[in-house]
C-alpha cells in the first residue's frame, strides 16, 4: 500500500530581527498551507491521507480491532442519566430553580433543563438545532444574575467563533441584537439589559472589551489593548456587582475592575501590570482581593486592597507558605476559600474574614482535605452570600463524587455520583511513584506485574502550566482490559508541583519538559512497567509537541506514537504574526526572529529534528480542518517529512486523520468521539 507523496516545493522562511540577526530556513511543504480552507489540490491531498490511513488500519486487521473496541466503549457508556442539581444566579441557594442537563440513549448531545417547585422544564436542546451541521460546538448556557435572560454560543465548523443567542427566561423569547460572532464565545450576562463581550483582532487576539445596551442596541467600546503580547480575559465577580476585566501575557497581568453602569465614571480599581508579577482578583464587599506571585512569592499568596484606599495599598492577609501553589479563590459568606495543592495533592482552605475600618483581619483559619494519593478535586458551585459550597472528587477509579461542605460547621456530606456502567474497581489498581520530583500515575489490571511483558500507554502534557489531573474515564478500562498499563506524567511545563515547576518548563527552559518525559519513559522500561518495544506515548496540542518532540530525539524509545492536533512545526509557525495565537505566545515559548530563541527552539522544534536515513515509531496524528489554534498543515507537514526522511525499508506507519468537519477537539457529537477513540486504540493494537 503507498502512502500519499506531498509534492516538494521549496519556500525561502525567513526569520530576521531587523538589526544584526538574519536566518533562511527551507520549507518543502509550506504550500500545504491553506488559511481560507478552500484550495482543491490541499484538501485532495488531506482525503488522500485519510484514505491511506483507513486503507492501513484496514489491512491489518485494524476494523475488527475497531469495532470490538467500540462495542466495549459502547458497552461501557452510561446513555441515560441526570447531572446534578445546581442553583444559579444572585440567589443562590435560596433560588427557586435547579438547573441540570439531561443525557438520552441515541442522542448526541445533552437537553438543559431546570427544576421548580417539583416541575421540570426542557430549555435548551441541542439536538434539535442540528439542521444538517455534520459538527456541531453548543456552549453551556449563561445566564445573567436574575435569571431573567440566558444565552448559548453556536460553532458549527470548529472555529470557535459562536454565534450568540439570547433569549428571555422562563419565556424562552428570543432577544434580537447585534452582538457579533465571538470567538471562544466570551460574554458575560451583567444584567437583563447590559452585556460585556470581547472582539477578536485579525488573528484571533482577543483585544477589545465592549458593552452591549440589549434595549437600546447602544454598543460602547470600554477597553482596548494594543500590545500584542496580551490579550484580554473577562469575568463577573463573585458577588455579581462588578466586571472584572484582565489583560494578561505569559509574564504578568493587568487587573480592571468595572461598576455595570457607564463606560467612564465605571473604571473603580486597577492594578497596572508589573514584569513577572501576575494577579487574580475578587471582590469582599469594600476590599479587593488578590491571589499573586508578587513580593518572590512563586507560589502565591493572598493580598487585599481597600478599593478607595489612596495609592491603593495592598496589605498581606496571611504568611505565605512555600511549600503550597494557591491555585484558586472564591469568596464565600464572611470569607475566602482557597484552593491549594502540595506536592500534587490538592485541599480547601477557609480564612474567615473580619471588616475593621479599612482593613481586614484574619478571624478563622480552617482546612478541609479528606485523600491522598493521585486525584482530582474541583469547585463545582460557591455562592458569596453562603458557607456551603459543592466540590467534586475523583480519581482513575473513583467516579467523579460531588460533596456539599459548610465551612461553617466544616461538615460535608455525599450528595451524588456519577453513575457507571459494567465497571467493576476490583479489576484494576493505581499506582502513584514521584521519580526525581516528576509524580506518576498509573492505572493497570489489579493481576498486573512488573515483569517487563505489559504494553504501556504513557500520557503528558507539560506546557502553560496547565495539569494533566487524574480523573475517572470508563473510556480508558476497554484499552486497560487488553493488558495495557495506563500512565499519566507529571513533568515540568505543568504546575503539579507548584509554579516553579511550570516556570522550569518555558522559554529558554523548555528542554526541561522533554528530558522529563524521557526520563519516565526510561525509567517504566526499566523498573519493568513496561517491555522494551511496548512503550507508546500520547498527547494533544502542545502534548503534540511534546511526544513529537521526544520522539524524534529518541526515536528508538518508542513503539507508537499517538499526536492529537500537535503543535509541531515551532518555528515557521512561531514567526508568523498573522497566525492564530502566535503574538502572545511569544512569552511562552520565545519568538524566533531573535538569535536565541531561533536557536533554542531548533533544538526541539519536531519538523526541524526529523533526520535523513532514522526509521521513527508509528505515528497516528489527528488535525481539524478548521482548527483555529493549531492549523492542519503542521500535522500535515510533520508527517510529509518524516516519510521524505525515512529509509526505504522502514517499516514504520505514519497515519495522518484530518477531520474535515472539526477543530481543535475533535467531535462534539459523543458517539462519533467513541468512534474515533476506537480507532486510536486499534491502532495501539495492530501496530
Amino acid at each position: 500500500m503507498i502512502p500519499p507523496i506531498a509534492e516538494r516545493k521549496v519556500e525561502d522562511i525567513s526569520f530576521a530581527d531587523g538589526k544584526d540577526f538574519n536566518e533562511i530556513k527551507k520549507d518543502y511543504y509550506y504550500w500545504l498551507r491553506d488559511d481560507e480552507r478552500k484550495n482543491q489540490k490541499v484538501i485532495k491531498y488531506l482525503e488522500e491521507e485519510n484514505k491511506y490511513a483507513e486503507e492501513m488500519i484496514f489491512s491489518k486487521g485494524g476494523i475488527v480491532k475497531k469495532n470490538r473496541f467500540l462495542c466495549e466503549l459502547k458497552k461501557n457508556l452510561v446513555e441515560d442519566y441526570e447531572t446534578i442539581f445546581l442553583p444559579s444566579g444572585k440567589n443562590g441557594f435560596n433560588s427557586n430553580y435547579r438547573f441540570f442537563s439531561i443525557y438520552e440513549k441515541g442522542k448526541s448531545y445533552p437537553l438543559y433543563y431546570y427544576e421548580m417547585d417539583g416541575k421540570r422544564v426542557e430549555y435548551l436542546n441541542p439536538n434539535s438545532l442540528l439542521k444538517g451541521e455534520k459538527n456541531l460546538n453548543v456552549s453551556d448556557p449563561f445566564f445573567s444574575p436574575s435569571l431573567g435572560i440566558f444565552g448559548y454560543g453556536l460553532d458549527s465548523n470548529g472555529r470557535e467563533k459562536f454565534q450568540i443567542v439570547l433569549k428571555t427566561f422562563p419565556g424562552l423569547e428570543t432577544i434580537s441584537h447585534s452582538i457579533p460572532d465571538l470567538y471562544f464565545c466570551q460574554i458575560i450576562l451583567a444584567t437583563d439589559s447590559i452585556a460585556f463581550y470581547l472582539a477578536e483582532d485579525s488573528t484571533n487576539r482577543l483585544y477589545q472589551l465592549w458593552k452591549y445596551d440589549l434595549i437600546t442596541k447602544e454598543k460602547t467600546l470600554i477597553s482596548q489593548e494594543n500590545k500584542l503580547e496580551r490579550d484580554l480575559e473577562l469575568m463577573i465577580s463573585d458577588d455579581f456587582n462588578s466586571i472584572i476585566c484582565c489583560s494578561v501575557s505569559y509574564n504578568d497581568s493587568e487587573q480592571t475592575i468595572y461598576w455595570f453602569d457607564g463606560p467612564k465614571k465605571d473604571l473603580i480599581w486597577n492594578r497596572k501590570a508589573k514584569k513577572n508579577i501576575d494577579y487574580d482578583v475578587e471582590i469582599f464587599g469594600d476590599f479587593v482581593l488578590l491571589r499573586t506571585n508578587s513580593c518572590r512569592c512563586k507560589n502565591y499568596h493572598l493580598q487585599y486592597c481597600h478599593i478607595s484606599k489612596k495609592g491603593q495599598k495592598i496589605d498581606n492577609l496571611i504568611p505565605y507558605n512555600d511549600r503550597v501553589f494557591f491555585e484558586g479563590m472564591f469568596v464565600i459568606d464572611g470569607g475566602v476559600l482557597m484552593l491549594c495543592r502540595e506536592k500534587g495533592e490538592q485541599f480547601f482552605r477557609y480564612i474567615g474574614l473580619s471588616v475593621n475600618g479599612d482593613h481586614l483581619e484574619v478571624v478563622e483559619d480552617k482546612k478541609w482535605k479528606h485523600f491522598s494519593g493521585g486525584y482530582y478535586l474541583e469547585m463545582v458551585y460557591s455562592f458569596f452570600r453562603s458557607k456551603k459550597v459543592i466540590v467534586s472528587y475523583q480519581n482513575f477509579l473513583v467516579p467523579k463524587t460531588y460533596y456539599e461542605i459548610d465551612f461553617g460547621s466544616m461538615k460535608d456530606r455525599e450528595i451524588m455520583k456519577n453513575k457507571t456502567k459494567n465497571y467493576d474497581n476490583q479489576k484494576y489498581k493505581t499506582e502513584r511513584i514521584i521519580v526525581k520530583n516528576v509524580p506518576i500515575d498509573l492505572l493497570m489490571l489489579k493481576n498486573s506485574k512488573k515483569d517487563g511483558t505489559n504494553k504501556c500507554l504513557l500520557y503528558g502534557y507539560g506546557s502553560y502550566g496547565i495539569n494533566t489531573e487524574i480523573k475517572f474515564d470508563e473510556k480508558i478500562f476497554p484499552l486497560i482490559d487488553q493488558g495495557f498499563i495506563y500512565c499519566v506524567a507529571h513533568i515540568r511545563g505543568s504546575s503539579y508541583m507548584g509554579q516553579n515547576h511550570y516556570l522550569e518548563g518555558k522559554m529558554l527552559k523548555k528542554m526541561n519538559t522533554f528530558r522529563d518525559f524521557i526520563m519516565v519513559s526510561e525509567y517504566l522500561i526499566k523498573e519493568k512497567y513496561c517491555s522494551k518495544d511496548g512503550l507508546s506515548i500520547e498527547g494533544r496540542s502542545a502534548g503534540g509537541l511534546l511526544v513529537g518532540t521526544v520522539s524524534v530525539l529518541k526515536p528508538k524509545l518508542y513503539k507508537n506514537v499517538i499526536a492529537g492536533v500537535p503543535f509541531v512545526d515551532v518555528l515557521v509557525t512561531m514567526r508568523d504574526s498573522t497566525i492564530p495565537l502566535t503574538t502572545h505566545e511569544w512569552l511562552q515559548w520565545g519568538n524566533p526572529n531573535e538569535k536565541k530563541y531561533y536557536e533554542y527552539l531548533k533544538k526541539y522544534s519536531p519538523i526541524d529534528n526529523i533526520k535523513s536515513g532514522i526509521c521513527y515509531p508509528n505515528y497516528y496524528i489527528t488535525a481539524g480542518l478548521n482548527d483555529p489554534r493549531v492549523a492542519y498543515w503542521e500535522p500535515a507537514k510533520f508527517i510529509a517529512n518524516l516519510r521524505y526522511f525515512s529509509p526505504k525499508n522502514c517499516q514504520s506507519v505514519y497515519l495522518l486523520k484530518t477531520n474535515m468537519e472539526s477543530g481543535h477537539f475533535g467531535s462534539k457529537d459523543r458517539y462519533k468521539f467513541l468512534s474515533e477513540l476506537a480507532e486510536k486504540y486499534s491502532f495501539l493494537t495492530i501496530f
